[in-house]
């Protein structure tokens, strides 16, 4: 396990009734109750129900309906659990990535980077995502229950997917400005926009695609 998060199972105090706070000076997008992520509420923590949190003012307020102390609170803290840029010839396989801020993994003018038996999964943002001008590529993947994209490809990179499964994102795959992909074997559905699309930078150059034996749903 790769985690963006921290462990809070300590130092939580009663605000009121089951509302109970943490000081956490660092903003939190993700916070996970036994591996399941709870509903941010936005605009006031008077209320929470249970499975609810809200950040503010460098607090954290919880509610799940018992006292969080001693139970397994994942809250995200670290941008980027992965991050590639400026390397080439990297591998990363067999592991689970959990709970950044931003991308579970990020690969940056970076060239022949490969990625297998890779989960990326309750992340702040994309579960993967790449940019500038790299290569790479990617089999066996899953991404799933991201608060945006699964994978977000951009600007000159160049990469395939032979193997992933990517639901209840925003977006299953996004291409922006003009990178190129190739799926192969993917399935993307039960998220909450598209399956896979094309974004156009300024010029209106969109990215290509190929896809070979996959299925998009929404």
């Amino acid at each position: 396990m790769v985690y963006g998060s921290d462990l809070k199972n300590s130092g939580w105090t009663v605000y009121k009734n089951n509302i109970y706070q943490l000081p956490l000076p660092n903003i939190t997008k993700i916070v996970a109750f036994n591996g399941t992520n709870l509903k941010l509420v936005d605009g006031g923590f008077n209320n929470l129900s249970s499975d609810q949190w809200n950040w503010d003012n460098g607090v954290l307020y919880l509610n799940i309906g018992t006292n969080p102390n001693g139970r397994n609170i994942e809250v995200s803290q670290r941008n980027t659990s992965v991050s590639i840029n400026l390397r080439d010839n990297i591998e990363i396989s067999d592991i689970n990535i959990l709970y950044p801020n931003d991308s579970g993994s990020n690969v940056k003018n970076s060239n022949n980077i490969k990625f297998s038996n890779v989960d990326s999964s309750h992340n702040g943002n994309e579960g993967f995502k790449q940019y500038g001008a790299s290569t790479a590529q990617y089999s066996n993947i899953i991404g799933n229950d991201n608060l945006d994209d699964d994978f977000s490809l951009h600007d000159q990179s160049i990469t395939a997917i032979d193997g992933g499964i990517f639901k209840r994102n925003v977006s299953g795959i996004q291409n922006i400005n003009s990178p190129q992909i190739t799926l192969k074997n993917v399935e993307s559905s039960d998220n909450s926009t598209h399956g896979f699309s094309v974004l156009y930078n300024i010029n209106g150059v969109g990215g290509t695609g190929k896809i070979l034996d996959s299925k998009f749903l929404e």
